[in-house]
């Protein structure tokens, strides 16, 4: 039977690599000190996923998902786990800095809150007096730092607002207003087919979808087909993998709901209950 002593079994927590949530990423604290875990929302993206911090002595340790949300677990992606950075790493931003060099120069000058904003509020009149309002675009997460950058924004007198919904979801949320009317989710669970445009969800931040898909992959019952140009992480867990050309996803989905409609192939009773034009 193995044994360890509790000096030995130390000794190897204590050389084990950082790894979050694991007894070598917070070495003899695990053993030593009184801890608890606080329940928060990882803002690293848009996803907003619930999340665990383990604090030690008042120090946050390790992150992880929260345990008591079915879809996520304890599971944590690579950019949320390197939250932790934001409070504790060396070369954070912590106040305020006005460039005095030139560009690329790496030259600032430590300055108060007040002088910053005068500073920021200054340049912003500067560039409205001489090239309009418009001339500005405003950049912020997604978020209640975004719906506050857009209200200043508007009082500013520009359109221009970017975020992360400008790159990312207004495509499908868009499209899902124009033909069904309201937002729809992605089943996993109750699907049979899927077919997959060049979203890799195995290389991404969504947790609860990327743990679905993983179900679904791994499911012999059913089916994932990829198109993507690149043998992605997602590509290797298909059925099926065809590396179509690139910006040729469009041209491919045209042609089959063409094949569809004309054939009649299409499940003509389910679409009747959402689309009136078919």
């Amino acid at each position: 039977m193995f044994a360890q002593n509790r000096r030995d079994f130390l000794k190897i927590a204590t050389a084990t690599p950082f790894v979050p949530g694991s007894l070598g990423a917070m070495g003899e604290l695990a053993l030593c000190c009184e801890d608890k875990s606080i329940r928060s929302m990882c803002e690293m993206c848009s996803s907003r996923c619930p999340m665990e911090a383990r604090v030690v002595n008042g120090k946050v340790v390790a992150l992880q998902g929260n345990a008591y949300d079915k879809a996520m677990g304890t599971s944590l992606c690579a950019r949320g786990v390197a939250g932790i950075s934001q409070l504790y790493d060396e070369q954070r931003l912590t106040q305020p800095l006005i460039r005095v060099g030139k560009r690329g120069e790496n030259q600032w000058r430590v300055v108060s809150l007040e002088e910053a904003l005068e500073y920021i509020a200054t340049k912003l009149n500067h560039l409205k007096k001489t090239y309009g309002a418009r001339s500005v675009i405003f950049s912020s997460k997604t978020g209640e730092s975004y719906d506050m950058l857009r209200s200043f924004a508007y009082a500013f007198g520009s359109p221009n607002v970017f975020s992360h919904w400008s790159s990312c979801p207004i495509a499908i949320e868009s499209a899902f207003e124009h033909t069904v009317g309201e937002t729809m989710h992605r089943d996993f669970e109750n699907a049979n087919y899927i077919l997959n445009f060049g979203h890799n969800l195995f290389e991404g931040l969504d947790i609860p979808l990327t743990k679905a898909m993983a179900r679904f992959a791994s499911n012999p019952s059913k089916k994932l087909v990829v198109f993507d140009p690149r043998f992605s992480l997602m590509a290797s867990k298909a059925n099926e993998w065809y590396p179509i050309k690139a910006g040729s996803d469009l041209a491919f989905v045209l042609s089959l709901l063409h094949v569809w409609i004309r054939d009649g192939k299409y499940d003509k009773k389910f679409c009747a209950t959402l689309y009136h034009w078919l």
